[in-house]
């Protein structure tokens, strides 16, 4: 429900899967790094935004969220990694 209310914000689709201990997002479009290159992953506001979400959703709780792939950097999708153990 969290990666469709995403992908609706940022009128991009979002595909929500999980390893053992992440969940792992990706966009194979990107409203933010579109037709940008980068050495480095540079979709700061997207992991911000979840960031947030995932805060709300689970009562304040802080989760890493870290971008791991980005097609500014030529990667075939934005991918986002949400560590499913707080850091706390």
């Amino acid at each position: 429900m969290l990666a469709k209310t995403v992908s609706d914000l940022c009128c991009e689709p979002f595909l929500a899967t999980e390893d053992g201990d992440a969940w792992i997002w990706q966009a194979h479009t990107c409203p933010v790094c579109r037709q940008q290159q980068s050495e480095k992953p540079v979709c700061y506001f997207i992991v911000g935004l979840l960031q947030e979400f995932v805060t709300t959703i689970s009562g304040g709780r802080i989760y890493n969220i870290v971008e791991s792939e980005c097609l500014a950097m030529g990667s075939v999708a934005c991918t986002f990694r949400i560590d499913k153990q707080a850091m706390e």
